[in-house]
């Protein structure tokens, strides 16, 4: 086989790019999970080690699993901005391939908008009880959820619009699929509309 340094034409990182953001992955066989937990199975941990990951997970049990203490967040902030000192983004000022709208994600250089205060915790329970606390893509319940990672379902805008917070464009999701129906936003919008419309449809119905 040729040895060397080889540099890749624009066009084959392109089509790398673009396989790469739109291959599914699929999940593991049940054979290739038992392979796996089979290799692991019976694997023996030094005490110290076995002993640092349980109090570890048992800490983390306490403040949520989505959570570190309050200590650790500020020493990971403070080593990444030590981290980041002095270095500049890769792609800053980047003109031409990967930038702008070349991009894959570019959304038109808009600023990320904050949400409005009627956004609250009050409005987002009321939304989930009128979905039963069901997930409206994957059907995840609430209750699952927090087992697995400690968190209650997400309240998403349907038309991506933050500002927009009538209860017909709020419906319920789980933390996966809330960020998977960030792609193909308009076939997601249309999906949910017409979702939403059967639940009022109903109750206009139940209520006559």
């Amino acid at each position: 086989m040729p040895t060397g340094i080889y540099f890749r034409t624009r066009e084959t990182r392109e089509i790398l790019s673009l396989a790469a953001h739109t291959r599914i992955r699929a999940p593991h066989s049940e054979e290739t999970c038992k392979r796996i937990g089979d290799a692991q199975r019976g694997k023996k941990r030094k005490a110290l080690l076995k002993e640092s990951i349980i109090k570890r997970t048992e800490t983390r049990r306490k403040n949520g699993w989505m959570k570190n203490p309050e200590s650790t967040r500020l020493k990971m902030s403070i080593n990444n901005a030590r981290a980041m000192e002095g270095r500049v983004a890769w792609n800053k000022g980047l003109i031409g391939y990967g930038a702008k709208e070349n991009h894959w994600n570019w959304k038109g250089g808009k600023t990320p908008e904050v949400y409005p205060k009627e956004f609250n915790a009050s409005l987002k329970l009321k939304i989930r009880e009128r979905d039963k606390f069901i997930c409206c893509r994957c059907g995840k319940t609430e209750k699952d959820q927090l087992e697995k990672i400690g968190r209650v379902l997400s309240v998403n805008h349907i038309n991506y619009d933050k500002k927009d917070c009538s209860e017909k464009n709020l419906n319920t999701l789980c933390v996966g699929c809330n960020t998977q129906v960030n792609k193909d936003r308009g076939k997601w919008t249309i999906h949910f509309q017409e979702m939403i419309e059967k639940i009022y449809d109903n109750k206009i119905l139940n209520n006559a």
